[in-house]
């Protein structure tokens, strides 16, 4: 008989399914907004969401 899985088990899972399917809905959002730049402020662009994507995961 397999374990249940625990209360942050689930949530964890959810959390994880939320974001797979928020990132599949967001891609053309992300497509189109990027295509307003150029392509010599296209890299300052990404390389600050970037920095800042680091920035945000170190804190925690």
């Amino acid at each position: 008989m397999p374990a249940s899985l625990s209360d942050s088990s689930r949530a964890s899972s959810l959390l994880q399914f939320l974001q797979c399917a928020a990132s599949i809905y967001a891609t053309p959002w992300v497509v189109s907004g990027l295509s307003q730049f150029n392509n010599y402020s296209l890299a300052p662009v990404l390389l600050v969401v970037l920095v800042l994507i680091g920035v945000v995961a170190d804190r925690r």
